[in-house]
């Protein structure tokens, strides 16, 4: 394994694949900031709402998923952005009925 500042990198591995393990990258684990704690909620509440048998609430958390606003602070996208994810990614993810599940227990 060769060491790189504070990552290591595995013998074999491809340097220009950037094969960093994201523990290696970021060290030890820290506790999230409330920014991050409450971003995560607004997260885990919209799943949470496209699963409710209430119907108001499953469409306002479609639109909020399917929107591309940038504007408002807690939109979509926005809230991808702050967290680094992936919106089209997660979007897609969310919207499979399989990962509901899946998404609850990671969120």
């Amino acid at each position: 394994m060769a060491v790189f500042g504070n990552a290591q990198k595995f013998e074999g591995a491809d340097e220009s694949e950037g094969a960093i393990i994201a523990g290696q990258f970021y060290g030890t684990r820290r506790a999230a900031s409330p920014e991050v704690l409450l971003l995560l909620a607004i997260l885990k509440t919209a799943i949470d709402d496209l699963r409710d048998s209430n119907k108001r609430l499953r469409a306002d958390a479609l639109n909020w998923f399917n929107s591309q606003d940038t504007k408002w602070p807690f939109s979509f996208c926005n809230v991808c952005a702050f967290l680094g994810f992936d919106p089209d990614f997660l979007r897609r993810e969310v919207m499979n009925k399989r990962t509901h599940k899946r998404a609850n227990r990671i969120l």
